[in-house]
């Protein structure tokens, strides 16, 4: 299993989390922890 966290780069706290099998790659959820208002990915 991996975590995947998406922190908003101000504060730093945490917005988005999810959870993937191990074998699945890193970008398949990139789309899932951008946010509207993100500027710097």
């Amino acid at each position: 299993m991996k975590c995947h966290i998406g922190v908003d780069a101000g504060s730093g706290l945490v917005h988005t989390i999810t959870v993937t099998a191990a074998n699945e790659h890193d970008i398949t959820q990139t789309a899932k922890l951008l946010r509207e208002d993100d500027e710097v990915v």
